[in-house]
């Protein structure tokens, strides 16, 4: 059997993509229940909305009058939000208040991702802001930053200096599910966002303490986040806003004001919209993710319980990048590329040998930059399908229960006991 599915990254949108499996499997397919998306009328409301901010009751125009400048940030092409949808809104508001249009400057919060091209900056943004407005990456490498001060956790806040000298910043981010930092959205558009390297270093070296405990509800690298977001609204006026999203990258809601308020307020709210009911009579042999995204690393940081309903996981989708990139662990690209160069290949493991090791991933598409990945993962790692998936058959024979989770980016799993 050949399951169809259609595509919605970036880049792939729209195109069917075709999933072989034995005719003797059994497979079932699952995906995130339907919601109601917001057309164009119900985004400019909501932007022109008044929220609560430092303890008032304000709006987007109102906060923005009498600033100088300002800084609109906007996460890159490796999350799924649609900041074109709402972009233009935002600028009829703070340039009805009176901002410069030449004074107001887009900056991907990239962290330390790879940086966006011109093209990309065109798809989430529209052409129109990219040929009118100065849009540019955040470098986290570089020493253009701030020293805020110190969080509670001993992690110094060097933060973009062209973002702190702002008179009014606005972060539009999608709150989505994240292993790490309990979800997406809020602070995080500041820290890893436009932070510098060491800063985010320090933040995510808390990793095994990343767990909830206690009052600590969101975990540390969460809690320090909202820490540097606060750092940030103290040197002056930030505000975040906030959407979850279709897989379609449609709008479904929309949250905005004070960054770490909002998130506190509505996170799991939020991710109750990308809730995947799951039976535990259902646990399978196979689960296949097939993910959304152009980044092989962003698509495994996002399977948090993937063991919980399968045996052997399957990352895959169109995944147009292709390469696995990390500042953190490479630094700059230009150093990236050096190892990689460098690097001998590792071989695959024998598929009946792989298939019997601890938690068994394996990444396929099409897209994949196999020596990369390898450099990186332990995974079994190949761009063939129906190769893989023959392998697979012949190691583990008939009658295999899979799972084809086709919108595995954004689902977050609700494991009930019922039959």
């Amino acid at each position: 059997m050949t399951i169809n599915c259609v595509g919605h990254d970036w880049k792939n949108n729209g195109i069917t993509e075709n999933y072989f499996f034995p005719d003797n499997w059994n497979v079932k397919r699952y995906a995130i229940p339907k919601r109601p998306t917001l057309d164009d009328n119900d985004i400019s409301d909501a932007v022109r909305s008044s929220f609560i901010y430092k303890e008032n009751e304000t709006s987007l125009a109102a906060l923005a009058a009498g600033k100088k400048n300002a800084v609109i940030l906007f996460d890159d092409i490796s999350r799924p939000t649609p900041t074109y949808r709402i972009a233009n809104y935002v600028l009829n508001e703070i340039i009805g208040a009176g901002v410069s249009k030449k004074n107001i400057r887009f900056i991907c919060a990239l962290g330390t991702h790879r940086r966006m091209t011109v093209e990309e900056f065109e798809i989430k943004l529209g052409k129109e802001i990219v040929i009118n407005y100065k849009v540019e990456n955040h470098d986290c490498f570089s020493q253009n930053t701030v020293l805020l001060g110190r969080d509670s956790y001993g992690t110094n806040i060097l933060i973009n200096k062209d973002v702190i000298s702002a008179d009014l910043i606005i972060g539009i981010s999608t709150i989505e599910k994240h292993a790490f930092a309990y979800s997406g959205g809020g602070s995080k558009i500041i820290l890893p966002g436009v932070a510098a390297a060491e800063t985010i270093r320090d933040n995510h070296n808390m990793y095994d303490a990343s767990g909830a405990d206690g009052e600590n509800k969101y975990g540390f690298w969460r809690a320090s986040m909202n820490e540097s977001a606060d750092m940030v609204s103290r040197v002056t006026d930030f505000i975040i806003i906030n959407t979850t999203v279709s897989a379609q990258k449609d709008i479904t809601s929309i949250y905005i004001g004070d960054a770490v308020d909002v998130y506190n307020k509505h996170v799991d709210e939020a991710l109750k919209t990308y809730t995947l009911p799951f039976k535990k009579a259902d646990y399978t042999d196979i689960g296949v993710f097939r993910m959304d995204t152009c980044d092989p690393l962003q698509a495994s940081k996002t399977l948090p319980g993937m063991f919980d309903v399968c045996g052997i996981a399957i990352i895959t989708g169109y995944l147009y990048d292709g390469q696995v990139y990390s500042g953190l662990r490479y630094g700059p690209y230009e150093y990236y590329e050096k190892k990689l160069k460098q690097y001998k290949e590792r071989e695959n493991m024998p598929m009946d040998r792989f298939i019997q090791t601890n938690n068994p991933i394996i990444l396929c598409s099409e897209s994949i930059h196999v020596k990369s990945c390898k450099m990186f993962y332990t995974y079994y790692v190949t761009s063939d399908w129906n190769t893989m998936i023959n392998q697979l058959a012949a190691a583990l024979g008939p009658n295999v229960r899979a799972a084809f989770f086709e919108e595995a980016f954004l689902h977050r799993f609700e494991i009930t006991d019922e039959k």
